[in-house]
């Protein structure tokens, strides 16, 4: 039945009337296998715009893959319907151009969602919304603005790699194998990057590919870690609290899902309070429109 309202323009046009909704968008992620569809992707952009237009009734389709919402893009652009929104990860769109210049395409702030909910100036909120110390809270900031530092110094020249390849259609950094890129593998060790995992992945790159110069750099290093790699980062972030919880905290283990959860509700309840934030003026500028 779903699916039968995407065969056609007037399907996807009516699908808002058959939910009795303001808006249908649709989204990446999707997880179904005990029959309800899952995605962090749509609790993440449900409660974003949710803090800015709070009266929009909205249902969140996932459908898998970004290349997925791409190809219903491409079909929307042939007929745009002001009622079907679009909610993808930015990764490198902007800085190689490829980016969708629509209103009702919605883009991450960061790289990915990953990137936003874990937003440096939110990370000891997430730790402390879910670890209750009542002390030392100025020891955990300053340690984990001190791994976050040294996270991005680490990674810097492998991530402009990154881009680079991408330019050239190469991924530089291995998506589906992020823990290689650290040290230690147990819960609660200290979150740093192995740079030599990294300098392999990169020589492999640059002996696979031709050769080809640029004159500028597509990023700097003052754009960390808005646009590392989500998973890498996400990854890196979670590493980092599970690490402060092993020094600071008895409650129960970390687990992935629930910061995830947590770093969305800290992230929404940070863009509600402070709107003078880079983050909370993007948001509010393109869920105003919608």
């Amino acid at each position: 039945m779903t699916l039968a309202f995407e065969r056609g323009q007037y399907g996807r046009q009516n699908r808002r009337l058959f939910y009795s909704v303001d808006r249908i968008v649709y989204v990446e992620g999707g997880n179904s296998t005990k029959g309800n569809a899952e995605s962090f992707d749509a609790l993440f952009w449900k409660k974003v715009i949710a803090t800015f237009q709070p009266q929009l009734k909205v249902k969140f389709i996932p459908r898998g893959s970004k290349e997925n919402i791409i190809s219903l893009i491409n079909k929307n652009t042939e007929s745009p319907s002001k009622d079907i929104l679009y909610a993808i990860d930015r990764d490198y769109d902007h800085i190689i151009g490829k980016n969708y210049d629509h209103k009702w395409v919605l883009y991450t702030f960061g790289y990915s969602f990953e990137n936003d909910v874990f937003y440096p100036d939110i990370l000891s909120d997430i730790f402390l919304t879910m670890c209750p110390v009542c002390e030392h809270h100025d020891e955990i900031s300053n340690n984990i603005l001190h791994y976050l530092s040294r996270y991005c110094k680490d990674i810097w020249w492998a991530q402009l790699a990154d881009v680079y390849g991408m330019m050239m259609s190469k991924k530089v950094i291995d998506r589906k194998r992020i823990p290689k890129y650290f040290m230690g593998n147990h819960y609660g060790c200290e979150p740093v990057v192995s740079k030599s995992s990294l300098a392999i992945d990169v020589f492999k790159a640059n002996s696979t590919v031709r050769q080809k110069s640029f004159f500028n750099k597509p990023i700097s290093f003052d754009m960390l870690p808005r646009v590392a790699v989500g998973h890498f980062y996400a990854h890196f972030c979670f590493r980092l609290l599970c690490f402060q919880h092993s020094l600071h905290s008895n409650t129960t283990k970390l687990t992935r899902d629930a910061v995830t959860s947590c770093a969305i509700n800290c992230l929404c309840v940070y863009i509600a309070c402070n709107t003078e934030a880079d983050i909370s003026i993007y948001f509010k500028s393109i869920i105003s429109v919608i």
